[in-house]
């Protein structure tokens, strides 16, 4: 069973990001259907960037929880906690620096893709690296220059954000 998830979890990485956007098109572009009340939304956008990017996340999350050390584990189990106190007391502090940064990872890549979202903005909802690219398209090279320093500063903040949760979690950590 865990080969299996562990599959269904890598599998996004196979496919690219065009099959994926075209996938969803077919099957949330349903006009009488539940799905296709998702599209056009910034919800479905957001589903699809996690989808397309998880599998990054999920492999440096299971790095992560294989470096807690396994005595504290099996110390934590000795004393009476179930998994519930095991993950909360022995896995979670560890992990915190690489939730963060993979919570970050899915942001920044988020920021700039194209591949899968091109096909699911609307009129009311777009993403800032598809205005970039119609700017550029329509001949408004500074404007989208601009728009894309625009972008890579919001990337960079994200980026100044992530290093001041990490160093705060490291000063928790150390005391």
């Amino acid at each position: 069973m865990a080969k299996f998830v562990y599959l269904l979890a890598v599998l996004p990485v196979g496919a690219p990001g065009l099959v994926l956007g075209l996938s969803y098109v077919l099957a949330f572009n349903l006009p009488n259907s539940v799905l296709g009340l998702l599209y056009g939304s910034a919800l479905l956008i957001a589903f699809c960037n996690f989808y397309h990017y998880h599998s990054q996340g999920f492999l440096t999350i299971m790095t992560g929880m294989r470096a807690t050390p396994p005595a504290l584990r099996e110390t934590v189990m000795c004393m009476g906690g179930g998994l519930t106190h095991v993950l909360r007391d022995a896995v979670l502090p560890f992990m915190i620096p690489t939730i963060i940064s993979t919570f970050f990872f899915l942001f920044m890549r988020s920021m700039v893709t194209l591949s899968a979202v091109i096909f699911l903005i609307s009129p009311k909802v777009s993403v800032a690296s598809v205005q970039v690219m119609r700017l550029d398209d329509s001949g408004l090279v500074s404007q989208a220059a601009a728009f894309s320093i625009c972008v890579m500063a919001s990337v960079l903040g994200a980026m100044l954000l992530m290093q001041l949760l990490m160093m705060a979690t490291g000063k928790r950590r150390r005391m």
